[in-house]
C-alpha cells in the first residue's frame, strides 16, 4: 500500500468537504491510509463539521480544518 493519497484524490476530498458535491446516502464516506473506513453525518457535513465516525469501532476523530483531517490521512471513498 501506498504511504499517502494522490493528488486528485486530495483534491477531490477538499471538493467534497468544501460541499462541492450531492451526498449518495446520509453519509460522506471516508477511508484512511492505515486501512480503517469511517464516515461523516450529513448534517454533520452540511454544518462544516469535520468529524469522522469509525464504520467499525464508531469511534469519533474530530477535526479543526480540512488540512488536518488530510494529515491524519483520510480522504473521501
Amino acid at each position: 500500500m501506498n504511504n499517502t493519497w494522490s493528488d486528485q484524490l486530495i483534491e477531490e476530498t477538499r471538493d467534497v468537504l468544501d460541499l462541492g458535491f450531492v451526498p449518495r446516502d446520509d453519509f460522506v464516506h471516508m477511508k484512511n491510509i492505515n486501512g480503517n473506513f469511517g464516515k461523516i453525518g450529513l448534517q454533520n457535513w452540511l454544518d462544516r463539521k469535520l468529524i469522522i465516525q469509525n464504520k467499525v469501532t464508531d469511534a469519533e476523530y474530530v477535526y479543526a480544518t480540512v488540512d488536518e483531517l488530510i494529515a491524519a490521512g483520510w480522504v473521501i471513498d
